[in-house]
């Protein structure tokens, strides 16, 4: 059997990101929008610091993933609304 890596590490060995599979990425997906949920309610607590600390974190994976924050929002949106 193969090794399949990371999308992680396949992005931060430049490969493309039409090489990745749905299924290598999702997990990547699933982890980055719980990071986000966590930041909303973070904000919502009015627990600030925590909460720039957690988004400095989410600003800089987004790029090395091929994400952004309004992939983060929809995915959320469409998790809250099955």
């Amino acid at each position: 059997m193969a090794f399949q890596p990371h999308p992680l590490l396949m992005v931060c060995l430049g490969m493309s990101r039409h090489t990745r599979s749905m299924t290598n990425s999702t997990p990547t997906i699933l982890i980055w929008v719980n990071q986000y949920k966590k930041y909303q309610q973070l904000t919502k607590q009015g627990l600030c610091d925590e909460a720039s600390c957690l988004k400095k974190e989410i600003d800089e994976a987004l790029p090395l993933i091929d994400l952004t924050w309004k992939d983060l929002e929809q995915a959320a949106s469409d998790c809250s609304n099955p």
